[in-house]
C-alpha cells in the first residue's frame, strides 16, 4: 500500500485516536455538559470539533458530532444578534403554520352581505411579524431592520471570513432559513474546497470537496435511509471510484456514471456471495459469481441479476482442487456440458452468423483457463464487435482465437483483446488482415487547455513515427483513474512538473460527447473530460520548450498546439470532435473561465549577465592620450 493510499484508507476509517475521542464524548452523560463541550473551540485556531473534523477527513467523528449534538455541533456564536432574529423566525413560522393548518380544519364563517362591503385588513407577513416581535433592535438598526430581518429570513445566518468586497472568502458556517447547516471553505460566496453539509429535515450528512455549491471531488455522504457512500464525486453526483453501504449489509465497491454503477466492480451480498466483474447502467452483466461461502463460483454473463448464456461453474472437492463443468443458461435453465479437470484445453462454441463458431487461445495463451475464456467472450467489447460481425454480410467468420488478453492489475476482469480471425468473403477466399484485432475496454481521454486570454493551447500526444514520415498523427492522451478516485498516467506525470496543472476529478468538466473508436479494428467507447486552466503569457510562450525538456527521448512526443489547430491536424476521430466542440464553446464565448484556480505569473527569468568589458583597449588609448599631452608640453 502507497502512502497515499494509507492515508486515504486512515482518513476514510476516521484516523488515529479517533476511537478514544468519541468514548470520551460518549461518557459524558450529561446533554447540557455535552453541547456545552461540542461547542468549544480551539483556542490558536478558533475552529469547532466539527470544522476540525471536518477540515482532517475525520468522517466518523463528523457523523457522531451531528448525530449526537445537530446544531450545536456547529457551534454557532449564539450571542449574535443575527441567531436571535433567526430564533424569532423559526417561531413566528411555526405560528403561521399553525394558523393556517386551523383554517383548513375550521374554515372561517362566510360573512354577511352587509360586511361584505367593508375592507378587511390584510395579516401581516412574516418578516412584519418577525420586525415587530423585535422592537428591543429598531433605534440601532434604523432603517435597515426591515431589510436585515428579511435577508435573515430568506438567506440565513452567516459566520466567518469575509473579503474586502464582503463576500464570503475563507472558512465560516450558515444556518439557512429551513435548517440545513455547513460548515467549511468558501469562494466568492460559494461553497469550494472542503466542508460538511447536514441536511436538518432528512439527517443526511457529506463531508468532502465542493466546487461551486456542488458536491465534486472525495467525500463520505450518509443518507437518511443509513446508507453510506465513500468516493469520488463530479457535479453533484457519484461519479468515478467509491464504496456504497446499503442498510442490509450489502455493498458494492468500484466504478460509477452520474450516480450509476458502470465499469468494473465488485457487489457483495449480506450472505457473503458476490458480483465480480462488469457493471453496466447499474447492472450486473458479466464476470464471476460467488455462492456463498460454499466456494462455488459462476463465470459467465448476467441479465437481471440471473446467469444468462454459455458460462463455467467450478466447484470444489472435499479432498482439494476444483472441478469445472461448461453449460449455458437457456431461459433461466442450466444445460450442463461434460466435467472437466484443471488442465483440459480451454475451448467454446458460439453462435455466428447462423453456425456454431470454435473459440479457444492461440499457443500464447497456452496457461490461460476456462474461466479467462468466459471472461473474454463476456467482454463488453467482444460482444459489441460480434454484434457488428452478424450485421457484415461482406465476410463470414469461421474461428475466433485470442492471441493475447490483459487483465485489470486488481482482478481478473479483462482490459484488452487481441484476437486472431480465420475468416472468408463471399467467394470463399481468405480474407487478409483481420489477424490482430484489438478489443480494448472504455477509457478516459484528457484534453488539457491553457489560455491566457488571447491565445488558447491544447497539449496532444504525437506519435514519432508518424512524425518522421513528416505525417502529423496527433491525439489527446489516455488517463487512468486510481482506487482513490484521483486521475493518473504517463502523461500527467510528464506534464504536471512541466506546466504547475494538478488535474483531478474537482479541477474538470466531462464533455457530454459520446464517442467511440473505429469499429473495423476495435470499440472502445471514449470518455473526454477537459481541464482548463488561465496562464501567465509566458507559460504559453515557453509550453513546448518546458514539454521538451521534460520529455526527452521516447516513444511518444507532447506537443503543445493552437486548439483550433487540433482538428487539422490530428486523424483521431475523438481528438478532432473534442477538440472542435471546445473550440466551438470558445468561438462563442461559451469556454468555461477555468476549471482550475489562475496561475500566479511565473517567477521572472533573471536577466543575462552583462560580459565584463575588455580593459586593455580603454588602458591603450588612455596610454596614448597621456603621452600626446606630454608631447605637447615639451614642445
Amino acid at each position: 500500500m502507497t502512502d497515499e493510499q494509507r492515508k486515504v484508507a486512515e482518513a476514510a476509517a476516521g484516523g488515529p485516536k479517533v476511537g478514544k475521542l468519541i468514548k470520551f464524548l460518549n461518557d459524558i452523560e450529561d446533554p447540557e455538559e455535552l453541547e456545552a463541550k461540542l461547542q468549544e473551540r480551539d483556542p490558536a485556531t478558533n475552529h469547532s470539533l466539527l470544522l476540525w473534523a471536518t477540515l482532517t477527513g475525520k468522517f466518523v467523528v463528523v457523523e457522531w458530532l451531528l448525530k449526537k449534538g445537530k446544531r450545536a455541533a456547529f457551534a454557532f456564536t449564539n450571542d449574535k444578534k443575527e441567531i436571535t432574529v433567526f430564533e424569532k423566525w423559526i417561531e413566528i413560522r411555526k405560528e403561521i403554520e399553525e394558523r393556517e393548518r386551523e383554517k383548513l380544519l375550521n374554515p372561517p364563517e362566510e360573512e354577511d352581505d352587509g360586511d361584505a362591503d367593508e375592507e378587511k385588513a390584510p395579516e401581516p407577513t412574516a418578516e412584519q411579524l418577525v420586525f415587530e416581535a423585535l422592537s428591543e433592535y429598531h433605534e440601532e438598526w434604523g432603517d435597515r431592520a426591515l431589510c436585515i430581518v428579511k435577508s435573515i429570513g430568506e438567506l440565513g445566518v452567516y459566520q466567518g471570513f469575509r473579503d474586502e468586497q464582503g463576500t464570503k472568502a475563507g472558512l465560516g458556517q450558515t444556518l439557512f432559513p429551513d435548517g440545513d447547516m455547513y460548515t467549511g471553505e468558501y469562494r466568492d460566496n460559494q461553497r469550494f474546497g472542503v466542508g460538511t453539509y447536514y441536511w436538518a429535515q432528512h439527517g443526511m450528512i457529506y463531508c468532502g470537496q465542493w466546487n461551486a455549491n456542488r458536491r465534486h471531488g472525495i467525500g463520505r455522504m450518509v443518507f437518511a435511509d443509513g446508507s453510506r457512500y465513500y468516493g469520488a464525486w463530479s457535479d453533484d453526483k457519484i461519479h468515478g471510484v467509491g464504496r456504497y453501504t446499503y442498510p442490509d449489509g450489502s455493498s458494492y465497491n468500484g466504478c460509477w456514471v452520474n450516480g450509476v454503477k458502470h465499469g468494473d466492480g465488485v457487489y457483495t451480498f449480506p450472505d457473503g456471495s458476490k458480483h465480480t466483474g462488469s457493471f453496466v447502467d447499474g447492472e450486473f452483466v458479466s464476470g464471476e459469481w460467488i455462492l456463498g461461502s460454499s466456494g462455488t463460483r459462476f463465470i459467465g454473463r448476467f441479465k437481471n441479476g440471473a446467469p444468462l448464456g454459455k458460462g463455467v461453474f467450478v466447484f470444489k472437492n472435499r479432498e482439494g482442487g476444483s472441478f469445472r463443468q461448461e453449460g449455458e443458461y437457456v431461459n433461466g435453465t442450466w444445460r450442463p456440458g461434460p466435467l472437466s479437470t484443471k488442465g483440459a484445453v480451454p475451448k467454446l462454441e458460439l453462435i455466428v452468423q447462423r453456425k456454431r463458431i470454435a473459440v479457444g487461445f492461440t499457443h500464447e495463451c497456452g496457461a490461460l483457463s476456462a474461466e479467462d475464456l468466459v471472461r473474454c467472450v463476456n467482454f463488453a467489447p467482444f460482444r459489441e464487435w460480434l454484434e457488428t460481425v452478424e450485421q457484415n454480410r461482406a465476410y463470414f467468420v469461421n474461428e475466433i482465437a485470442v492471441s493475447s488478453v490483459r487483465f485489470s492489475h486488481t482482478s481478473r476482469n479483462v482490459n484488452e483483446l487481441t484476437l486472431k480471425v480465420h475468416a472468408v468473403d463471399t467467394s470463399g477466399r481468405r480474407l487478409r488482415g483481420v489477424d490482430a484485432i484489438v478489443l480494448k475496454a472504455a477509457r478516459t481521454r484528457l484534453l488539457l487547455v491553457l489560455t491566457d486570454g488571447k491565445r488558447t493551447i491544447a497539449v496532444v500526444e504525437q506519435s514519432v513515427n508518424a512524425a518522421a514520415q513528416d505525417a502529423e498523427q496527433l491525439r489527446l492522451p489516455a488517463i487512468t483513474t486510481t482506487a482513490a478516485g484521483k486521475f493518473d498516467g504517463a502523461f500527467l506525470q510528464t506534464v504536471a512538473p512541466a506546466l504547475r496543472v494538478n488535474v483531478g476529478a474537482a479541477t474538470t468538466m466531462s464533455l457530454p460527447l459520446k464517442l467511440q473508436s473505429d469499429c473495423a479494428r476495435g470499440n472502445a467507447e471514449q470518455a473526454v473530460i477537459a481541464y482548463v486552466q488561465h496562464v501567465h503569457a509566458d507559460t504559453i510562450t515557453t509550453a513546448q520548450t518546458r514539454l521538451d525538456e521534460q520529455c526527452g527521448a521516447g516513444f511518444t512526443k507532447l506537443r503543445a498546439v493552437r486548439l483550433e489547430d487540433v482538428g487539422t491536424m490530428s486523424t483521431d476521430s475523438v481528438s478532432i470532435v473534442a477538440a472542435n466542440y471546445l473550440h466551438g464553446l470558445a468561438l462563442e464565448g461559451k469556454l468555461p473561465s477555468a476549471t482550475a484556480d489562475p496561475q500566479r505569473p511565473p517567477t521572472p527569468i533573471p536577466p543575462t549577465i552583462e560580459e565584463r568589458p575588455d580593459i586593455e583597449p580603454l588602458l591603450e588609448a588612455e596610454r596614448a592620450k597621456n603621452k600626446a599631452k606630454d608631447e605637447d608640453a615639451d614642445e
